[in-house]
């Protein structure tokens, strides 16, 4: 039987960690003012660089795929700002290499917390705030030049569908970084994080086949079009909120089955075996 008080007490415990994280990250930043001011300028050359693009498909092709220009810079916006705040807050994934070939795996998993919840913790991309705060304008400015009516409904359907958007998109590359780690593929992880930049389109535009497989097999099509879809939609996809939050669970529990695995296999930079930590 779960004690409930033992689970929330643990549970405080690692919000309490988390934010320590958090403010070494913010203490991090301010240090580091240069490399802070230069990683938010990329961010917003970035954002700038896909707007434009946006904005000259829109003015060749002014209803595209059966959406408006508000429309599309509401699936771009939505989009973008999960991807960002996916980097901001889990950029684990693509330090999972650097931490096991550099022994701090080893450290981590000597400290009495789980060795996953700490690679999570000391993982942040900073030129990613930049654009998570453009995005959320973009999605201010689409909200408030459409016609459809906004009401708490789809406030909240617009939370709800932008954590999970975040835990999927985690959930996959984690999964890839987990399986890197033992098959040293490290490309994979890098063209499975490369594709989600392009995820910020219709998917009506792609053929059939590709369709399919960025919905059903790699669905990266699940942390863009279809919950900003839904919410813009909601009658014509009802499927998405069930979809996409049963996607999200499994992912989690996936990649913590997927990192269990790679303990169980991993050997320390002493060539040692670890003591795996759960």
């Amino acid at each position: 039987m779960v004690n409930l008080a033992e689970l929330r007490a643990r549970w405080t415990h690692l919000a309490r960690v988390y934010r320590c994280y958090l403010w070494i990250y913010g203490r991090r930043l301010a240090t580091n003012r240069a490399d802070t001011a230069m990683a938010v300028l990329v961010g917003l050359v970035s954002q700038a660089s896909g707007l434009l693009m946006l904005i000259v498909l829109v003015q060749r092709l002014p209803h595209l795929a059966g959406w408006d220009f508000p429309e599309l810079l509401f699936i771009y916006a939505f989009a973008r700002s999960g991807i960002a705040l996916a980097a901001i807050f889990l950029d684990s994934p693509y330090t999972v290499d650097g931490t096991i070939h550099t022994g701090a795996l080893d450290i981590l998993l000597l400290r009495p917390v789980g060795s996953l919840f700490q690679v999570i913790g000391r993982a942040q991309q900073p030129n990613n705030i930049s654009t998570s705060l453009t995005s959320l304008g973009l999605l201010g400015y689409s909200i408030a030049h459409m016609t459809i009516v906004w009401g708490p409904g789809r406030f909240f359907w617009l939370m709800v569908m932008t954590l999970a958007a975040m835990v999927i998109r985690f959930g996959m590359l984690m999964l890839v970084a987990t399986v890197c780690f033992r098959t040293k593929f490290h490309a994979v992880l890098l063209l499975v994080g490369q594709a989600t930049g392009y995820m910020v389109y219709p998917m009506e535009i792609f053929a059939p086949p590709l369709r399919a497989f960025l919905t059903f097999v790699v669905p990266l099509a699940l942390t863009s079009y279809y919950p900003a879809a839904f919410i813009l939609r909601p009658g014509s996809f009802a499927w998405v909120p069930w979809v996409c939050i049963s996607a999200a669970i499994g992912f989690t529990v996936a990649c913590r089955a997927a990192w269990r695995w790679g303990l169980r296999h991993y050997e320390s930079s002493g060539g040692l075996a670890a003591v795996w930590d759960g």
